[in-house]
This record gives C-alpha cells, structure tokens and sequence, in this order.
C-alpha cells in the first residue's frame, strides 16, 4: 500500500511508504546490494526490502545510536562480493567492532552528534547565502527595467538594436565538426550561464542538420520555451542549435552584455512568452524578436549596470564553490568524525 504512512527503506535511504512495518525500534539498516555498505537510521518502525539487512534488536550494553555510528567507520564496502557486488550475511556476522563502556558509548554518541549538528549548521548557512545572491540577481533584473527605472532612456525597436544571423552552416564539415557546439540543454535557466562541463563539439556530438555559426561578439538567445530564459554570452567561436538565435548587437546603441539582461528581463520574457507560436513547443520566431520595443541608456550606463551585476554574479559563484567544497569537506568530516570517535580520540 503505497498510501501508507511506513518507511520503506532500500539500501541507502526511503524508497517508498507501506501500510505496514516488520520491525521493532530503533531501526539500523544496511545498504546488501546497490548501495553496498550504506548504513541508515530509523527511530520509527519501518519495512527495509530485501536489498537491505536491518538491525532492531540490540545486545545488553549496546546503545543502538552508537552501533550505528560504528558501523560505517568498519568500511563494510570491502566486504562486498559477486558480479553485482553484494554483502554476505555471515560476513556480517563475522565483524569485530571493540565496544566501550555504555557510558562511553553514550559519550561518543553525544559528541558526534553535536560536531555534526555544527558542520550541518555551517553548510545550510552557506546554502542560504547563495539562495540570497542569486535571488539578488534576480530581483535586480526587475528592478533595473521597472518603468520608474527606465522613463528617461530612449526607446528602440529591437531590429534597431540586434540582428540574427542568417544561413546555416554543415556541422559535418570543417571548421565547423571540430567547434564547440551550443544547444538549448548546456545554457542555465535564467542566469546567463553557459555549463561549460557540458559543452561537446559537433563531431563528438554526431551532428548532421544545419547550425548557425558564432563567435564571441554574439549574443546566444534560445528561441524555444522563452519562459526558460536561455541567454549566454561565449567567448569562443562555435556552433550553436537552429533552437537558438545568434544576436548581433549594434555596438552604436547596445553593448553586448546589456543586451543580455534585456534578454533575460521580467518584462522581455513576459513579451516573448505572450507572443510565442501556442504548440507544445513554444518558439519565438524572428518578426516577434524584431517586434519588441526596448529602452537603452547611454553605454557609459550600460556599462555601470552590468560591472554592478557582474559583482553580484561573481559573489554568488564564489559562494557558490565555497559550498560544493564544503559539501565535500562535510563528507570528509563525519568520516573522519568517526574515524577518531573510535580511536577514541574525541
């Protein structure tokens, strides 16, 4: 009954929810096949599936919390077996943890907890900050095109202030099958952010059909699903998908990345999502990109807004790494947490 209010646990985690549980509390389980070695905690009554062993009754003197923590710092990944690596039950059995006093065993318990509670605080700290920078940066591009923002910069009509490419070119051919390739799928939702990890060029991705050819003075818009909001400034010359527009901005009256924010505005996209193609793809087609009205102010303006969006930007990447290496550091902790907890070293 997957309506039920139980946990049901696989070999790393809840799965599912049953109606009924086959176990008494608490509960330890351990990761037999998939995630071999895994070990979790439950203090309500659960139903662990046949990819897990589970724990629920405990020798005199053995606080469970405990055994819990001892668990994954005797590595129980070498114990793993097979073609599908697998943990055998007698292996288990056969494990020779030292075991301390309760109250030492209570002690340790305590002390993990606590360091981990700190390093979790530190983490969700630093996850919140990057949540306020780049909703920083969001609200900034609303704020930056209100119309009390803009009354006094001069109006244009977008085909005054870019062009689209025009023609395609054979992917299959050089120069073009061994340049970067730019599709939809590799720009970030509403960031401007090429993920440059995933980025392929043409002859690795197989490409066949027409593409439109860029370089670093364009401005990358993609044409499908506008309330994505898919914008990228590269700096380097490649292909990109006929999804996508490769912008010319006129230099006289835009600078490239102001166009880009134009690009990924509140009232630009509200704009292009109204006046998309109704099919189960939304497209902005060409008339419709050359039909937008837009206020610019003087470059020297221009340029002030974007090095003041650029900072916001570059604080919340730098935030942004801090945290995937923390993440990686709180791994590294709570291994070594354990490590020294039995040593007894803390």
């Amino acid at each position: 009954d997957s309506n039920g209010n139980i946990a049901v646990f696989g070999s790393n985690g809840i799965v599912g929810r049953h109606s009924k549980s086959i176990t008494r509390v608490p509960v330890i389980i351990i990761g037999r096949k998939g995630s071999v070695g895994a070990v979790n905690y439950s203090e309500t009554n659960c139903w662990p599936i046949d990819t897990s062993f589970y724990i629920d009754t405990y020798s005199l003197g053995i606080d469970p919390k405990w055994l819990f923590f001892a668990l994954p710092a005797q590595d129980l990944t070498i114990h793993a077996q097979g073609p599908k690596p697998g943990i055998r039950r007698d292996l288990i059995y056969q494990l020779r943890i030292p075991v301390p006093p309760l109250d030492e065993q209570r002690r340790i318990v305590t002390r993990v907890e606590e360091l981990t509670r700190r390093a979790e605080e530190a983490r969700k700290l630093r996850q919140e900050a990057v949540k306020k920078l780049t909703g920083l940066f969001q609200t900034e591009l609303e704020r930056l095109f209100l119309p009390i923002e803009t009354g006094d910069w001069t109006k244009y009509q977008a085909g005054d202030v870019f062009d689209i490419v025009k023609g395609q070119v054979d992917p299959r051919e050089e120069p073009y099958a061994s340049m970067l390739h730019v599709a939809p799928d590799v720009i970030g939702i509403g960031t401007g952010r090429l993920l440059k990890d995933k980025i392929k060029t043409a002859a690795e991705l197989e490409l066949k059909s027409g593409k439109y050819h860029f370089d670093d003075s364009h401005v990358l818009y993609s044409k499908i699903r506008p309330n994505l909001r898919k914008v990228a400034l590269p700096d380097f010359e490649g292909t990109c998908s006929a999804d996508m527009y490769p912008l010319i901005p006129n230099s006289e009256v835009v600078t490239r990345e102001f166009l880009a924010l134009v690009l990924l505005s509140p009232l630009f996209t509200a704009y292009a999502v109204e006046n998309s193609d109704r099919n189960a793809m939304p497209k902005v087609n060409r008339s419709t990109m050359f039909g937008y009205q837009m206020r610019l102010p003087q470059i020297s303006v221009q340029q002030e807004i974007v090095s003041w969006i650029q900072a916001v930007q570059g604080k919340a990447d730098q935030i942004a790494t801090l945290q995937h290496n923390v993440d990686a550091e709180l791994q590294k902790f709570n291994s070594c947490l354990l490590a020294k907890a039995f040593r007894g070293e803390l």
